[in-house]
């Protein structure tokens, strides 16, 4: 299914300037959905999904390993209560070991970095920020505590190989008092503790950080009159109006 994304200025904006027009877009936004174990399994079927796409998310689920969380050294493991936890993040449907995780994601990286001949935007979601216990962490920290310095590393070598990538935290779920960091998930039943405070975190801000980069692709690469008339070539993408920034705490 296809969706169509269009950036335009605010309603409460009374005048549209040069910098308006400079800065509306259009995205056609066709998202599938595919598991992470087609990274080893079908890699043909992931090439042919992925291999045009100008940008990619990946989701990283900490629910799905069979470990606990890393301190920071990589060395011992903490429990839920060390991590600000109220519950652990090995549940029933936690199938893969930190080492069968990273082999997926190495796959990808690969299959992504072999078959391309344009650059790649990659945005790596951690997800269900809300339920780890992790309060105001730069998101290649809990990258580390959760998946392991590997993983870690792993990701930060694949940048500059066409691929341009960048880390992000977020939730579906998000919280009740973003101050106090207190998630809005019910364990009880999975479901949301107040629907009508339901607010979720950050979820937009991988999305913006890839239109973004798509966006000033598109002004460097195209040549318009009227808009270098007003700004001169040098100065557009200088006049173009940023995304708001993500809300995670990347240094």
């Amino acid at each position: 299914e296809e969706w169509i994304f269009r950036r335009e200025a605010a309603r409460q904006v009374s005048k549209i300037t040069e910098r308006h027009r400079l800065s509306m877009h259009e995205h056609i936004v066709e998202i599938r959905d595919l598991p992470g174990r087609m990274a080893t399994e079908s890699l043909e079927q992931v090439s042919s999904y992925i291999g045009l796409a100008d940008s990619v998310l990946l989701l990283l689920d900490p629910f799905q390993l069979t470990s606990t969380p890393l301190s920071l050294t990589g060395s011992e493991p903490q429990s839920p209560k060390e991590t600000n936890s109220e519950s652990s993040p090995i549940l029933s449907n936690a199938v893969y070991t930190r080492e069968q995780y990273l082999l997926m994601v190495q796959s990808l990286l690969k299959l992504l970095s072999e078959t391309r001949s344009s650059p790649l935007y990659l945005a790596a979601c951690i997800t269900k920020y809300d339920q780890l216990g992790v309060k105001m962490r730069n998101p290649w920290e809990v990258i580390e505590m959760f998946f392991g310095k590997s993983m870690r590393t792993t990701l930060e070598q694949y940048q500059g190989r066409l691929i341009e990538l960048r880390p992000f935290c977020v939730s579906s779920f998000g919280y009740l008092e973003i101050t106090e960091m207190k998630p809005n998930f019910d364990p009880s039943d999975g479901g949301l503790f107040d629907p009508v405070k339901w607010v979720p975190y950050n979820v937009e801000s991988p999305f913006f950080w890839l239109f973004e980069k798509i966006e000033r692709q598109r002004l460097a690469r195209s040549r318009g009159i009227l808009q270098d008339l007003f700004f001169g070539k040098e100065n557009r993408l200088a006049s173009y109006i940023p995304y708001p920034p993500s809300r995670d705490h990347l240094k």
